[in-house]
């Protein structure tokens, strides 16, 4: 449980959200390992969290066809607590992605293998 960490930003902030508000919470949290601490924070609080999810996490690749190590532990983070997540890989074409036919044909064909990938995570474990 959360008793002798140290709460971090993100801790605090999903407290204040989950306290004040009936509505469904999009979580961004940012940094390393954070993600588990809020987790156990809703859990504590919420009993299972995976029951009718009212928590989305959100996460973003740094560009659409590179997953880091963060993204990815809170991708995995998520489907290990059976929650839904947010993918957002928004790409500028010429800026952030490919500008060529070919670059956007390897960019959908990309996410798609990602998306696939999640699916096929979640399919895994029932």
């Amino acid at each position: 449980m959360l008793s002798g960490k140290q709460f971090n930003l993100a801790v605090h902030y999903i407290l204040d959200m989950y306290a004040n508000t009936s509505k469904p919470l999009v979580l961004l949290v940012s940094g390393e390992g954070k993600i588990n601490d809020v987790f156990d924070l809703l859990a504590s609080l919420h009993g299972d969290i995976s029951d009718l999810p009212f928590c989305i996490p959100y996460v973003n690749p740094i560009t659409p066809l590179i997953l880091n190590e963060t993204t990815t532990d809170k991708m995995i983070a998520s489907i290990n607590y059976d929650l839904p997540l947010m993918y957002s890989n928004y790409s500028m074409y010429g800026a952030t992605s490919p500008v060529s036919e070919g670059g956007i044909a390897g960019t959908v064909k990309c996410r798609v293998a990602c998306r696939t990938g999640i699916w096929s995570a979640r399919k895994g474990r029932e």
